[in-house]
């Protein structure tokens, strides 16, 4: 089934987000470490620290977004790919995709947007294999509640025995997915949300923030 135009557009919507989102946060990690490094010799007021890490964030920043796409697009479209050939392979895939990213040693932080459940764990493996940069998970919080399960498998029977057409079959399927958001048809994106919350790699009730 062919992914509608506008699902697409929201998908490029949050990636370029959170490109910029990453690149803005590793821009001011790198700047604070540096600092760090110069305390032991120098005293570094706030305003000094506040301004060095504008200053970094206008010069430096959209160089860090730069590079965070030159690592994240290959990985992360091939591992896509292969997900869609082998469903059963996502969490690995997408733990493999997530490690050759960071592999390039152009980080000095990382956010983890692990909203499926497919995903979470797969980027929980590369976070604890690159446990030295520091990291965080990124929720969206749970999709509002949509079209019920029951009544999106009646439309899709109807579609399968020609009684309806495709209008119909993406008009209850978009009814389901509509809008940004961890899936709530089984439980299993959400709780996934909470446990990251749990084990702290979530900002305290981030997981409900939608």
């Amino acid at each position: 089934m062919t992914t509608p135009a506008s699902t697409w557009t929201r998908r490029l919507i949050a990636f370029v987000a959170a490109l910029l989102l990453a690149g803005a946060w590793g821009s001011v990690v790198q700047t604070q470490f540096n600092l760090q490094a110069l305390t032991p010799f120098v005293d570094v007021p706030p305003s000094v620290r506040l301004m060095t890490t504008l200053q970094d964030l206008a010069g430096f920043g959209s160089l860090y977004a730069l590079m965070l796409l030159v690592a994240w697009l290959p990985a992360f479209l091939v591992a896509m790919l292969l997900a869609r050939r082998w469903p059963a392979a996502r969490t690995a895939l997408f733990a493999l995709a997530a490690g050759v990213a960071l592999s390039h040693n152009t980080f000095d932080s990382a956010l983890y947007l692990g909203v499926c459940d497919k995903i979470v764990p797969g980027l929980v493996i590369a976070a604890g294999t690159f446990g030295y940069l520091p990291g965080l998970f990124v929720p969206a919080g749970p999709m509002p509640s949509g079209l019920p399960n029951d009544e999106k498998a009646k439309v899709r029977q109807q579609f399968a025995a020609g009684e309806v057409g495709r209008d119909a079959l993406m008009k209850a399927e978009m009814a389901s997915y509509h809008s940004p958001g961890t899936c709530t048809f089984y439980g299993t994106a959400n709780s996934n949300q909470m446990l990251m919350e749990f084990m702290g790699l979530h900002l305290p009730g981030a997981s409900f923030v939608n």
